[in-house]
């Protein structure tokens, strides 16, 4: 049958009725019309107005104020304060059409930005509308529902996308709105919808963090400074700061003060009533479900985990290897991981690493910064969830296979392998956090030969950092590894390695006893003089060496000579030789036998000499050996010109706070004392002091080393009153660092008691120079240089108190023990001699 249609200026929805069956009628609920037949219809999608049914929209006003601005999560505004400055001073300023983009990571607080310039000023403005624009879809529709708003006769007219176009021309034709197009991630779509308009004010929020040239103008948005995370966290959560406040740190750092993640934080604990400190257990935990877990008013979809689960489907449709990448890099530490770790990762095809890098950084998962990569601790944490053979709720690796093993091997493979020790120094403290993160997730039963090799490498670092506890740990766990077991060679060298870390962080009685364990099982296992015996006996010697047990190190000095010996030139290799030597001269320097370590290191050096600068770093530590000895036997020119050398070369070849460039200037110092150039030694101990302080700290017994250095160039020059307190400082650090009966603490003691007879306080000086004499009795040989010294200075304080029969009895010792080490015409053993007459004169 016909139709008819409807007259006059009235207008109807787009609908389309259809009848089916035989002999169906479809009937329209509008002037009685209806069509008979099979499969009769209506189509009425065709809407049909009559001429200036529809305003223009150029002639609609708005009202002011008129706004859909959604409420915020929290009404306080937390830590934003100079990037929404930042940003109305762009916005607020200027001609024509205005557009910023903000741009970060998910969760970090860039629509709550924009939301909050967009309520400022809202009651004056015409228009502030907040459109979601993650696509043209949902773009349509947030302004299909501003036109709506504008002009509430259109519903009956226009469909979505003509409700779209109508908002488009009333925002051409008019000033004075805010448009907030809030996480668009088409920058074509952006490039052209944004190209319309040559008025009002345009925000735009994406995760993409490059592509906005162009398009508008760029502010990246971080997360917050921690005093901002802390309070966000005491005013959400209800809770009194001074009581939480170390806690409400801990969770603002286990969540790197991203605004999201301290929000689900905030009203988790707000809600269910838990102590900060519970929620941190929890979260360390269960990272993954309280990552899930927020407020009952917060939407589901605002949780950490939902909003980069989203991000990362994203990233996996564009490109599947960086996600990957992304799984990778979340088993390495969060910061500056050097990038040229990840080029094995796609079968070391660098353009697709680029690639792969080049969409996370995109997506604002990473931060890509010259030749580093980083990424924030909970865009790692949901990674890891994700990766088969990790157990999130353990925070552990479960089988080393897959992504792991991967990682495992890209950080293996790319640990320092550089000669010069400045740029292995630089290589390693740029990957050892990342070795520390890898490690921290491994199980201790794992089995790998790799990874074995991964702690044991980190823990020979820390041992060279002088970082003892650590050493200790990395060591320790590359010990307890199953296959140890089965290679006796192999456990012989970690028994070693763990003995010398013990000494590096200053348990000397824990040293010896490991390294005395490994000197044995070599001898058991490959017999007394064999060549695998050298190592054990070279660090139990260096330990003994450092405890002040003379006749032990030298004992084992003589054994590493036989061993030597016994054995071919081919089968002991240079670097071990080179270290047998040096360490046998530092040995014999200090039991006082300085001729003989001389010689000694002079051989060491003439071998050195022939590797040219590849040797610098043996060369180095020769030449300060020599400088030492040259000293101690009174030669200083000689000595200056060892400690010259050995100085320039530490200035070329290691770092400001490198232990061996501070040693360096000690020693070059020490040298212009024995020259009496006091001005240029205490500068260079002054300097070397300040470094160790910055460095190491004021506790490290190295800087205590440097301290007391000081303390003496001023004793020498009579400034008794700046010389006192560094004394009795270093005093306190090195009994702390190596205990009451060290060799080390005599020199200390008898400093302190020098500094009291110096100034005439006799009484006070003879406490430490006693415990000075009763130190040194226990820890170096009968004529050691150092105990003739101190017996004498014992001697004259005694005869100085008036203490008489004391002194000329401490004076006959010291005088019988010159005699021995010196012979009858030293000045030592005649200025002696004199002290044991009647008066002590």
């Amino acid at each position: 049958m016909g139709h008819r249609k409807n007259k006059g200026n009235r207008t109807r929805h787009s609908r389309k009725i259809i009848a089916s069956g035989a002999s169906a009628i479809s009937i329209a609920n509008n002037s009685g019309v209806a069509n008979t037949g099979a499969g009769a219809n209506f189509d009425l999608r065709r809407t049909e107005v009559s001429l200036g049914a529809l305003k223009d929209p150029s002639d609609v006003a708005a009202r002011k104020g008129l706004n859909n601005v959604p409420a915020p999560d929290t009404e306080r505004f937390f830590g934003r304060e100079g990037a929404l400055a930042a940003l109305s001073e762009i916005l607020d300023n200027g001609t024509g059409v205005i557009t910023q983009a903000i741009h970060g990571l998910g969760g970090v607080g860039k629509s709550r930005v924009a939301l909050e310039y967009a309520r400022q000023g809202l009651a004056h403005r015409s228009l502030t509308w907040w459109v979601t624009a993650e696509n043209e879809e949902t773009l349509n529709r947030g302004l299909a529902a501003a036109a709506l708003i504008l002009e509430p006769t259109l519903s009956a007219a226009l469909d979505t996308e003509q409700l779209a176009s109508w908002a488009i021309k009333w925002l051409q034709t008019h000033d004075d709105w805010v448009l907030i197009l809030d996480n668009i991630e088409d920058h074509a779509l952006a490039r052209s919808f944004t190209g319309r308009f040559t008025r009002g004010k345009i925000l735009l929020t994406s995760r993409r963090r490059h592509g906005w040239t162009g398009i508008g103008q760029e502010l990246e948005i971080d997360t917050l400074h921690r005093e901002a995370s802390i309070e966000f966290l005491s005013s959400v959560g209800s809770i009194e700061r001074g009581k939480a406040e170390e806690d409400l740190a801990a969770i603002a750092s286990e969540v790197g003060d991203l605004p999201l993640a301290l929000l689900q934080a905030a009203s988790y604990i707000a809600q269910t009533r838990i102590e900060p400190a519970s929620y941190l257990e929890r979260l360390r935990r269960h990272p993954q479900r309280m990552f899930t877990a927020g407020g009952d008013e917060q939407d589901p979809a605002r949780t950490i985990a939902r909003v980069w689960d989203i991000t990362l489907e994203a990233i996996r449709e564009r490109n599947a290897d960086s996600v990957l990448m992304l799984e990778i890099i979340s088993l390495y530490g969060p910061d500056a991981l050097p990038r040229h770790v990840l080029f094995g990762a796609l079968n070391n095809d660098a353009i697709s690493t680029d690639e792969a890098l080049k969409t996370l950084s995109a997506y604002s998962m990473i931060s890509l910064s010259g030749e580093q990569v980083s990424t924030h601790r909970l865009v790692q944490a949901i990674a890891r969830s994700r990766i088969d053979n990790f157990d999130p709720v353990e925070g552990r690796i479960t089988h080393l296979a897959g992504v792991p093993k991967m990682a495992l091997h890209l950080l293996s493979a790319a640990l320092p392998k550089a000669v010069d020790p400045a740029a292995y120094r630089s290589e390693w403290r740029a990957l050892i956090p990342h070795v520390e993160a890898f490690c921290s997730y491994q199980p201790q039963t794992c089995d790998d030969a790799t990874f074995g090799e991964l702690l044991n490498s980190a823990g020979t670092f820390y041992r060279n950092q002088h970082q003892g506890e650590r050493a200790i740990e990395y060591h320790q766990r590359a010990l307890e590894l199953p296959h140890i077991d089965g290679d006796p060679k192999l456990k012989a060298d970690r028994l070693t390695y763990l003995a010398d870390a013990h000494r590096v962080g200053g348990d000397f009685t824990a040293a010896l006893g490991i390294a005395n364990q490994a000197v044995q099982f070599s001898r058991e296992q490959f017999g007394e003089l064999s060549v695998e015996t050298l190592h054990p006996f070279l660090i139990q010697s260096l330990i003994r060496h450092t405890i002040g047990d003379s006749d032990g190190a030298v004992a084992d000095m003589k054994m590493l000579h036989r061993i030597i010996a016994a054995n071919s030139h081919d089968a002991v290799d240079n670097d071990t030789f080179l270290r047998v030597m040096m360490q046998s001269a530092s040995i014999a320097e200090a039991a006082g036998l300085y001729e003989q370590g001389l010689d000694i290191a002079k051989s060491a050096l003439e071998m050195i000499e022939r590797f040219g600068d590849e040797a610098n770093h043996a060369r180095f530590t020769c030449l300060s050996v020599i400088a030492v000895l040259y000293r101690n036997l009174d030669r200083p020119q000689k000595a200056l010109s060892a400690a010259k050398r050995a100085y320039q070369i530490s200035q070329d070849i290691f770092t400001e706070g490198d232990f061996e460039r501070l040693s360096s200037a000690i020693n070059l110092a020490a040298v212009y004392k024995s020259l009496n150039r006091y001005d240029q030694a205490i500068n260079l101990a002054t300097k070397a002091l300040r470094i160790a302080t910055e460095t190491l700290g004021e506790r490290h017994h190295f800087t205590a080393v440097c301290m007391n250095n000081l303390a003496s160039y001023y004793i020498d020059t009579e400034s008794y009153d700046i010389a006192l307190p560094l004394a009795q400082r270093a005093l306190e650090v090195t009994e702390e660092a190596m205990g009451a009966d060290h060799a080390t603490v005599a020199n200390r003691l008898s400093q302190i008691g020098t500094i009291y007879f110096r100034l005439g306080r006799y009484a006070d000086a003879l406490p430490y120079t006693e415990r000075a004499v009763q130190v040194l009795s226990r820890t170096v040989p009968y004529g050691h240089p150092r105990a003739i010294a101190v017996l004498k200075n014992l001697a004259v304080n005694y005869l100085k108190a008036g203490e008489f029969s004391k002194g000329i009895a401490v004076a006959r010792e010291a005088y019988n023990q010159s005699l021995t080490k010196y012979g009858p015409t030293h000045p030592t053993t005649q200025t002696l001699k004199r002290l044991t007459g009647p008066a002590g004169y």
